[in-house]
């Protein structure tokens, strides 16, 4: 039985979370961190002056977040560093104005949209 000496009691962390965590450092080095808040992905990136910043993810904290946040991170990061914006701000910028999970781009009825328009309505495409 594995022992949590040191750990108050507290549970084992989740091979998705440990592997996510992995991945985080891996792909984008020391002071960045995800962590639960209420069900919720906390992202949290520690600058090098010591000071840090957090926002709450609009993806649940399980396993399937792992492709999610491995998507969101490079998008945050590369418009906190191009745009000199800060956490919230860059994640605002992705999600737009009242941007929820339900409201993302369906791209199976966009493609099914785009062949439509082409085939039937310019007729640029025989089917």
């Amino acid at each position: 039985m594995p022992s949590n000496a040191g750990s108050g009691g507290a549970e084992r962390t989740p091979r998705w979370v440990t592997t996510l965590r992995a991945a985080i450092k891996q792909e984008h080095g020391f002071g960045w961190g995800i962590r639960d808040k209420g069900g919720k992905v906390q992202l949290t990136h520690r600058f090098e002056d010591g000071t840090r910043s957090s926002i709450t993810l609009d993806c649940s904290w399980n396993p399937e977040a792992t492709s999610e946040v491995l998507g969101l991170l490079p998008e945050i990061r590369s418009r906190m560093e191009s745009q000199r914006l800060g956490l919230a701000e860059a994640y605002a910028l992705l999600r737009g104005p009242n941007r929820s999970k339900a409201d993302r781009l369906d791209w199976k009825l966009m493609v099914s949209r785009f062949q439509k328009h082409k085939v039937r309505d310019t007729c640029a495409v025989k089917s």
